[in-house]
């Protein structure tokens, strides 16, 4: 999907889908809030296709970018054993 997404016209799928190999990259399994976060992701894809968002999704997509990309830092975070709760640095 990462790579077919735009091909069909769902470049919204592609970005979820990169977001989802990037976080699954280097592990052996998930458990606890790694499955959550990866099923979110799923959830995203589906919801993209089954509302035929052929594009980026505007304000929306943006959102919904937005909302996966916490929760893998929340969930980086917790690897690490920062807080999750702290703000992040300004770059």
């Amino acid at each position: 999907m990462k790579g077919e997404g735009g091909s069909f016209g769902f470049p919204l799928v592609t970005r979820i889908a990169g977001s989802l190999t990037d976080f699954l990259t280097g592990r052996d399994t998930l458990e606890g809030f790694e499955l959550e976060v990866a099923a979110s992701h799923v959830s995203a894809i589906n919801a993209v296709i089954m509302q035929n968002v052929r594009d980026e999704g505007g304000a929306t997509g943006a959102g919904l970018i937005e909302g996966l990309n916490k929760l893998v830092r929340k969930a980086r975070n917790a690897e690490a054993g920062r807080d999750d709760t702290a703000p992040e640095p300004a770059t």
